[in-house]
């Protein structure tokens, strides 16, 4: 399963939709209050991890980056560049746009 991140993750995640082009100027004012934008890319690898029964590590080398961006990607706290968008894409078929897609689900 994921190893624990080494950056504690905030404790309130909101889910909520909005355009895709607002979607990073909204994240980078929610940065400073500690709430965490999940996107539909972050939820499609967290049941990649799941379903795989694979660890943040074994999701890094497969990419070729390291275990701490991985979790950070699977806990919304950053979106992979476009580099890793494309290799997550080819490994585990997570389309690189749906990085840039908020999720639907409820709040938590």
């Amino acid at each position: 399963m994921s190893e624990a991140c080494s950056q504690a993750a905030p404790a309130v995640k909101v889910y909520f939709e909005i355009d895709q082009g607002a979607l990073w100027e909204q994240i980078a004012r929610m940065g400073k209050t500690g709430v965490t934008v999940v996107t539909v890319g972050a939820r499609r690898l967290a049941a990649v991890l799941k379903r795989g029964k694979l660890s943040q590590a074994d999701v890094g080398r497969a990419v070729n980056a390291g275990r701490h961006l991985v979790c950070r990607w699977v806990s919304g706290l950053r979106r992979p560049v476009l580099r890793y968008a494309l290799a997550l894409q080819r490994v585990y078929g997570i389309p690189a746009d749906s990085w840039e897609k908020v999720s639907k689900a409820a709040r938590s």
